[in-house]
């Protein structure tokens, strides 16, 4: 029988994942600190990467607590932090850091187009 739901969000601070029964029963939760940089200029970037990997590792965590159960998980549903852009290429592959939604370097364009500075 599949009967678990899994649900993994990669927030700002943590990585998150937990599993429900398909009743709304919580049976297993996980997380993983989450990294970025912030730049004096007003960048907030994130390895791409790194993110992929943590985010992996908090399911991992997460399976290894659910067992046996893991064999029950019917779906997984993934969300993230805010808004951001992480470019990647053809292949899939990061083309450098992602940028994150408190990210404040276009601030001043902003102010200026839209009639402030």
């Amino acid at each position: 029988m599949r009967d678990v739901i899994v649900g993994l969000d990669a927030g700002t601070s943590v990585i998150k994942a937990v599993a429900f029964t398909l009743d709304g029963v919580e049976i297993a939760v996980a997380g993983t600190k989450n990294t970025f940089r912030l730049g004096s200029d007003g960048a907030a970037t994130q390895d791409m990467a790194r993110c992929w990997e943590d985010c992996a590792a908090t399911l991992r965590n997460l399976v290894a607590r659910l067992d046996p159960a893991r064999d029950r998980i019917a779906a997984l549903g993934v969300t993230g932090h805010g808004d951001g852009t992480w470019l990647i290429d053809g292949t899939g592959a990061p083309i450098g850091e992602g940028l994150m939604w408190l990210d404040s370097r276009a601030a001043g364009w902003v102010a200026s187009y839209a009639g402030g500075e």
